[in-house]
């Protein structure tokens, strides 16, 4: 995982920079380019976070994207690591946080 770039110790993890939400990869334009991203909204925080050129990088309890965050005016290298919720996972968040709606398909835990 990476914050702002910098990889961070093995095991980091807290509630600032863990979101579960719903995550769906497409294709944005820019210029004449069509470039690779994946989309995290994060129902409960109220965020959409974007990773530009996403690479999976590993699959192990989940799976592990790398690619660029836009921080600022600045793109950073960021790793999200990632986890599929089961469905009572998904129901026992949806009753901790009123805020969060939608289906129970593509949700996912992300930790940055």
């Amino acid at each position: 995982m990476r914050r702002n770039g910098v990889r961070l110790k093995r095991g980091f993890s807290n509630a600032e920079n863990t979101f579960v939400g719903e995550m769906d990869m497409c294709h944005v334009m820019h210029g004449n380019e069509m470039i690779p991203s994946a989309h995290l909204s994060s129902l409960a925080k109220g965020k959409i976070l974007t990773l530009y050129q996403p690479a999976l990088i590993n699959i192990r309890d989940g799976f592990t994207l790398r690619g660029i965050e836009r921080v600022g005016d600045a793109g950073l290298v960021q790793e999200w690591v990632c986890e599929l919720l089961s469905e009572e996972e998904i129901k026992a968040f949806k009753a901790t946080e009123p805020s969060a709606m939608g289906g129970a398909h593509n949700w996912a835990s992300t930790k940055f």
